[in-house]
C-alpha cells in the first residue's frame, strides 16, 4: 500500500512540474489577455500570415504547467473555437518562469 500511495504521490508531484509551451494561432486578441490574467503567465506575440491563404493571424506563444494545458486549452476554446494549438512538452525554461505548486 506505501508503494502505490507513494507512486501516486510523485507522479502528480512530476506532472505538476512538467513545462509545456503552448504555441496558439488565433484571430481573438482576448486570447492573451486571458492567458496573462486568468493564469498569470507570460505571452510572446508573433504576427503571422497564412501561407496559403495570406490571412493574418497572431502567433502566441506562452509556457504552462502541464497540469494547466487542459485548461487553458478550454479557455481559448471558448474565446476562439477556431484556434490552432500546439503543445509542446519536450521544453527547457529558465529564466521569470515560476513554478508553481498546484
Amino acid at each position: 500500500i506505501y508503494i502505490v500511495v507513494f507512486s501516486v504521490t510523485i507522479d502528480r508531484w512530476h506532472y505538476q512540474n512538467i513545462e509545456v509551451e503552448l504555441m496558439i494561432f488565433t484571430h481573438v486578441p482576448e486570447v492573451k489577455q486571458m492567458i496573462m490574467h486568468e493564469y498569470a503567465r507570460g505571452v510572446t506575440c508573433w504576427d503571422g500570415k497564412g501561407a496559403y491563404t495570406n490571412n493574418h493571424t497572431e502567433v502566441l506563444v506562452t509556457i504552462v504547467a502541464k497540469s494547466e494545458v487542459s485548461s487553458v486549452q478550454r479557455e481559448i476554446r471558448k474565446l476562439d473555437p477556431n484556434a490552432f494549438v500546439i503543445a509542446h512538452t519536450r521544453v527547457s525554461v529558465s529564466g521569470g518562469y515560476q513554478k508553481r505548486l498546484v
